[in-house]
């Protein structure tokens, strides 16, 4: 129960937001010195907020996965959303997002 709490919340892993998928860092979005990967997920006709935030200069390195409880009915609206829940656990967790991931 506290894994999927976890997972829906935001959790700094998750088994939902797959490693072997490639990433295209080219749509990553850059914001105080991290990388933002949008990674909605869909759920029926839906879309949920999920993503990765790396550091800009190690993008291969540690990373912080999040999914939201949070979902929306176009992939556009969920990539939206989740770039702005992304900006805002940068400003909250600043320099100690990716501490706890080495």
């Amino acid at each position: 129960m506290v894994g999927f709490l976890k997972k829906l919340f935001g959790g700094s892993h998750s088994a939902s937001l797959s490693e072997s998928q490639p990433r295209d860092w080219a749509k990553a979005v850059a914001h105080g010195g991290y990388l933002i990967h949008p990674e909605p997920q869909r759920e029926g006709d839906q879309w949920r907020v999920a993503g990765i935030i790396v550091s800009e200069n190690d993008p291969d390195g540690a990373a912080h996965q999040f999914i939201r409880a949070d979902v929306y009915m176009t992939k556009d609206d969920a990539i939206d959303v989740t770039i702005r829940k992304a900006k805002q656990i940068i400003h909250e967790r600043g320099k100690t997002l990716l501490a706890d991931q080495n």
